[in-house]
């Protein structure tokens, strides 16, 4: 039975509902949806905080039509547009010092009751004269409200996801796919006519007997388009349906190395270009056009678009795509530190590969950032980079937050009490209406 969905006014307040503004939209199965478009069938992927992982979580309820003061909140690496309502998931970070109820050194035992540890500490330091234990940073989960943020709040915006995949690709067939999207094309496969279909001239037509026979019958008839009709190599071919080709290009010698190692096993022809000088060699990877075909019916990338298939991945299937992008496409400098964080930067023109390398490293845990370059302001295609940072943001680093007033608002409800949302251009986790006040001990 279909679930009603509904659109009316809840029996909440608006005032006790956690709403985001209408420019807010969310990931459901089917893409990005704005709130016109969503529906209780849809699943979107929310914060499962007993297994702290994402997972797809039914959308139980729709709330609109309602009006509610807006908040801008945030700093200028990331915001969102929420009422004072909105529950977070925060990893709240405390200090707590371990100790014990009876002296080590002494067997001394503290009259008090309530906090014999302490006691002990006190004695330890006054008799002994030992220093007090170390406290260590703990952290507690918790879901926090937006108007009652407060020093220690880690709200988390993203976490690894498991989904289920595709089982109709193989891991390295995806990582394939990342190349060809990336340092790549996949692109309709093209014929060229062996008859001039202007005048139905045939190749050999007037050719001299001792030439011998024409051996190169498309090539023949481009050169006599181009010369007795004006049809440039552009418009000299046709479009071969349902069939697509595919090349990768690569100049770095690691790369060239995994590419190879990829292709071990498919049908594909190598061409090498020596551009001299300094300049490393350019590899030129064609795969065999059945081959192509078939791993675009396979994934759908053309027709469903990149997105589509970031979301349509296992685990397993996404990491290795968003590896294989990495190579193709970024800069990873390693960390100098064992708890510091990789350096990792994705080049990307603007549009729906980007979209989906945000997607996709927010599904693996991490909160994507974007950078706009100066490829536009050169003439070129609006481009930029496409970081991966720490999937939390600490409240105490906010601007103030900016009233925009009273405005028309939505809330989605699901059963997790978690969903992502999506606005100018940023993918983050937030909390639902209704979201439960649960509280869980994390490690440290």
């Amino acid at each position: 039975m279909t679930k009603k969905l509904y659109r009316g006014q809840p029996s909440i307040h608006p005032s006790e509902l956690g709403c985001v503004s209408l420019s807010t939209k969310i990931l459901t199965k089917r893409g990005w949806l704005t709130y016109e478009q969503v529906t209780t069938e849809d699943e979107t992927i929310g914060y499962d905080t007993v297994a702290r992982r994402s997972r797809w979580t039914r959308v139980t309820n729709v709330n609109s039509k309602l009006n509610a003061e807006l908040w801008l909140v945030g700093h200028k690496y990331w915001h969102a547009q929420v009422t004072p309502t909105v529950q977070w998931w925060s990893e709240t970070a405390y200090k707590k010092t371990t100790g014990s109820t009876t002296c080590p050194e002494c067997g001394w035992k503290p009259r008090g009751v309530k906090f014999p540890e302490r006691g002990v500490q006190v004695h330890r330091a006054k008799i002994h004269g030992l220093p007090p234990n170390e406290a260590h940073t703990m952290f507690r989960g918790e879901f926090v409200r937006v108007d009652s943020f407060k020093s220690g709040h880690r709200l988390r915006l993203a976490a690894p996801a498991v989904t289920d995949g595709m089982t109709q690709l193989t891991v390295p067939e995806v990582q394939l796919l990342a190349w060809l999207q990336g340092d790549g094309h996949i692109a309709p496969a093209k014929t060229k006519p062996t008859v001039c279909p202007e005048c139905g001239w045939l190749p050999g037509n007037n050719r001299k007997p001792h030439r011998g026979p024409v051996l190169q019958l498309a090539t023949s008839v481009s050169v006599h388009r181009a010369k007795a009709h004006n049809i440039g190599r552009d418009n000299s071919t046709s479009a071969h349906a349902g069939m697509y080709d595919g090349a990768i290009y690569q100049s770095k010698p690691l790369m060239v190395k995994k590419i190879s190692h990829l292709l071990k096993d498919v049908p594909h022809a190598i061409s090498v270009r020596d551009r001299g000088g300094n300049t490393l060699p350019a590899y030129t990877f064609r795969l065999r056009r059945s081959y192509v075909t078939s791993l675009v019916e396979r994934s759908g990338v053309v027709v469903d678009g990149p997105e589509k298939l970031v979301l349509s991945m296992s685990s397993r299937q996404r990491a290795a795509w968003l590896e294989a992008v990495i190579d193709a496409e970024g800069h990873h400098l390693k960390a100098e530190k064992a708890d510091w964080q990789d350096y990792i930067r994705i080049a990307q023109v603007d549009g729906p590969m980007q979209e989906a390398i945000k997607l996709a490293a927010y599904l693996e845990g991490y909160r994507p950032t974007y950078s706009a370059n100066s490829a536009e302001r050169n003439g070129f295609k609006p481009a930029g980079t496409v970081g991966l940072a720490k999937p939390f943001v600490a409240p105490s680093t906010f601007n103030e937050p900016k009233s925009l007033g009273e405005q028309p608002v939505w809330a989605p409800i699901t059963e997790l009490g978690t969903w992502t949302a999506g606005l100018d251009g940023q993918v983050f986790l937030i909390g639902s209406s209704g979201a439960g006040q649960s509280h869980a001990a994390l490690p440290s």
